[in-house]
């Protein structure tokens, strides 16, 4: 069992998680006049959306490494998941709940998790954070109850990378994010005015993914990530 102090530490690597998912998310929607235009060539949105997360993520980043930013990022996306169009060079990526649930918090975290995945299993969202070690640190991906089909552990085919050693955030810290903030995505709603604020074309939405996400992307500055076209 971690000593109390170790556990005051992950107590507060929740909060400054917490603080810069709320951050992030209000910065995203305070700058949406800047990156919302449909008009914009999507590169440029793109550039736009990185400069916001370089900003938003860059105490955290400097705090608790990529592991924070990341999770921070991912908590904080501005996508919907419902809008796609394939067409469009750089769509709302239609598979961001899937990412949640099998690479960001692939556990049974509540009776309204265990009910969407099939109706068994037992609630660990409540377990105690700092309990499985420095929260930041994150726990084996191994232990997860479900796996992404495109990013397993030991994948079956032998021309597929594994990841032994890939780690993602306790139940406990999803309960408590989840209980804090409501279930990902976190993000705020721009104000009528900044909506108005565009009056030709149409708003888009965000579609940088979140950092390490997507088949081609960079990692810029703390760890903002460019999704190319």
């Amino acid at each position: 069992m971690p000593s109390s102090w170790q556990l005051e530490l992950s107590r507060n690597f929740a909060d400054a998680l917490e603080q810069c998912i709320r951050n992030a998310a209000a910065e995203a929607a305070a700058s949406l006049p800047q990156w919302g235009d449909a008009c914009m060539p999507p590169t440029q949105k793109i550039d736009l959306q990185a400069k916001v997360l370089d900003s938003t993520l860059a105490s955290i980043h400097e705090a608790y490494g990529y592991t924070g930013a990341l999770w921070c990022a991912f908590y904080s996306v501005r996508m919907t998941g419902a809008e796609y169009d394939p067409n469009d060079s750089q769509p709302n990526n239609p598979n961001i709940f899937d990412w949640y649930d099998t690479l960001l918090c692939p556990w049974d975290v509540d009776a309204e998790v265990i009910a969407k995945n099939g109706g068994t299993g037992t609630p660990c969202g409540d377990e105690e954070l700092g309990v499985h070690g420095n929260e930041w640190e994150g726990v084996p991906a191994g232990w997860a109850q479900r796996q992404n089909a495109q990013y397993l552990i030991t994948p079956t085919d032998p021309y597929v990378q594994d990841e032994p050693d890939r780690r993602t955030m306790s139940c406990g810290l999803c309960g408590h994010l989840k209980r804090r903030l409501g279930p990902p995505p976190f993000w705020v709603d721009p104000r009528l005015w900044w909506i108005r604020a565009v009056r030709i074309c149409t708003l888009r939405t965000w579609t940088s993914t979140p950092l390490g996400l997507g088949s081609r992307t960079t990692r810029r500055g703390t760890g903002a990530v460019r999704t190319r076209s």
